[in-house]
């Protein structure tokens, strides 16, 4: 069974983040920068462990960049 998890900002920015296992918040939580809201899963039809992440802002689906730099420094550290 798929599971998902979608965060709700204050500024009316929704973040989708979908084939999670073990999830760790429930309906109605509050949830800080940083905080685990589940972990990364393998369920549907997958081979291998993976997400999907969705964003949309007053129903506009938004474009997700990644900073490639930003995320090769932490992991150095």
């Amino acid at each position: 069974m798929a599971s998902f998890v979608i965060l709700k900002l204050d500024d009316g920015l929704f973040v989708l983040l979908a084939h999670l296992q073990q999830l760790k918040v429930a309906e109605g939580d509050s949830v800080q920068a940083g905080q685990v809201v589940g972990l990364v899963g393998n369920n549907g039809q997958s081979w291998h462990p993976h997400i999907h992440i969705g964003a949309w802002k007053n129903e506009k689906p938004l474009q997700i960049r990644f900073d490639q730099e930003a995320m090769a420094k932490s992991r150095a550290n």
